[in-house]
């Protein structure tokens, strides 16, 4: 229920794989962070794909994305803990979107180049992670894909269970990351308004990926997307029937989205 994956852990699980894995951690300002990345052995990878979760969950809410040969084959993958979660300041809350941001940036800054480009990818709450960054640090990252992202502050839902891990008892019951997730919930409209001024600082290629059954974030984020990305190539891609855990339930498909950005790059060289 805690919503992470020990370095023991991902040790037993990757050790025997064909491919090459490192654990990182660093610390900014006071922070801690981890993540955890992948790529073929023998190989420079000339692609960088940064994966950033939603709330609760960690970095191995895209493990399976990390090894997955098709995207293997073309970059390296790298899967972050947000701050608070997994293994990064665990169970300490940072509701400021763009300070989560700016504890994400050294990972950017250490894979990014003029020859090396790195996509986002995020989902959920972490789609809006990911559209800070392409905000906040526009020339180290290259394109963006957010997933069911939680971008549009007038429809933001609160649920009746988002507030039990903020009340007694079970705030002394809850897992620490569900703390943490509601503590960012209870923000979240009001960071989603801060932010709303600096979309236009976006200047990268943005792919918006919505099921159009999403319970959780409304499909209806897609037309923020248009009314505030019209300034950049924009691409909205709908799935049809499908609900807000897009990266799980229709993997497939976000795997072959994710390559045809990948291709873009190759295109290009």
């Amino acid at each position: 229920m805690q919503f992470r994956t020990s370095d023991k852990q991902i040790t037993k699980s990757f050790s025997s794989k064909s491919f090459a894995y490192t654990i990182e951690k660093y610390t900014y300002q006071g922070h801690q962070i981890r993540y955890v990345s992948t790529q073929l052995k023998a190989q420079k990878p000339k692609i960088t794909l940064l994966f950033i979760h939603g709330a609760p969950g960690s970095s191995d809410a895209f493990y399976t994305y990390l090894q997955h040969p098709k995207l293997l084959a073309h970059a390296r993958l790298v899967s972050v803990d947000r701050p608070g979660y997994g293994y990064s300041d665990f169970g300490k809350s940072i509701t400021s979107i763009q300070e989560q941001a700016r504890l994400l940036q050294p990972i950017l800054q250490k894979f990014h180049s003029a020859s090396h480009p790195v996509v986002l990818v995020g989902h959920s709450y972490g789609g809006t992670i990911a559209a800070r960054l392409a905000m906040d640090f526009p020339e180290l990252a290259n394109h963006l894909i957010m997933l069911s992202p939680a971008i549009d502050p007038d429809l933001e839902k609160i649920f009746w269970f988002s507030n039990l891990p903020r009340t007694f008892p079970f705030h002394w019951l809850s897992p620490r990351s569900f703390k943490v997730a509601a503590d960012e919930k209870f923000t979240h409209e009001e960071e989603l308004r801060e932010m709303l001024p600096y979309w236009e600082k976006i200047c990268i290629p943005v792919w918006h990926v919505h099921g159009n059954k999403d319970q959780i974030v409304p499909y209806l984020n897609v037309e923020f997307s248009r009314k505030m990305l019209g300034h950049v190539p924009l691409k909205i891609i709908s799935l049809p029937n499908a609900n807000h855990f897009i990266p799980w339930k229709e993997e497939k498909q976000i795997i072959s989205i994710i390559l045809h950005s990948i291709r873009t790059f190759s295109r290009q060289e």
